[in-house]
């Protein structure tokens, strides 16, 4: 099944519908979105089926959806939990190009924030892509920033450059230990 993403000009606005793999085989400027839930248990993250690797929420905008309805879909699709689009905080945006191999991912993202108390027991990961989701502490997601070995290189990049100091926001004592 073909998945049809928005293409976008340099000023951030869509220009046309692209096909997800041309627009990562010929580099194309897209709009993807990132999703971050904070709260007193911590930063919510996923482990990647294809990685092993721990990441935050992210996928593309669909051909004619906002970045808000985008953030909606995904979080329902890799956690099956309906967030509701009115608890989600813009808090940024930025523009990134990563080539690997034959693929150039050349997006401008989104960032959302929800600091809804959502609890894991209430979350499903999506089998065919996430082993598990867990809340992770800012001590813990620090360490796992510092190792690099099994945090995205992405979700790095995205905690140590979004305009709000996301570890920042809730003191250390307030979170949960998981993950410790």
């Amino acid at each position: 099944m073909r998945e049809y993403i928005a293409q976008l000009n340099d000023a951030g606005g869509v220009t046309d519908k692209v096909e997800r793999r041309r627009a990562h085989r010929f580099g194309l400027l897209h709009a993807e979105v990132d999703i971050l839930v904070l709260n007193h248990q911590g930063l919510l993250l996923q482990q990647r089926k294809d990685t092993g690797k721990w990441c935050h929420f992210a996928g593309h905008v669909a051909y004619g959806e906002s970045p808000r309805q985008a953030a909606v879909r995904e979080f329902r699709e890799e956690a099956s939990y309906p967030l509701p689009a009115r608890h989600l905080r813009r808090v940024g945006s930025y523009r990134r190009c990563i080539t690997r191999g034959s693929t150039t991912n050349n997006r401008i993202t989104t960032v959302f924030l929800t600091l809804l108390p959502i609890p894991v027991a209430d979350l499903t990961p999506q089998p065919s892509e996430v082993l598990r989701i867990a809340y992770f502490s800012c001590a813990a997601v620090r360490r796992l920033i510092r190792d690099k070995r099994d945090l995205m290189a992405v979700t790095a990049f995205l905690l140590q450059t979004v305009p709000v100091r996301l570890l920042d926001c809730v003191p250390n004592s307030t979170l949960a230990a998981r993950h410790e």
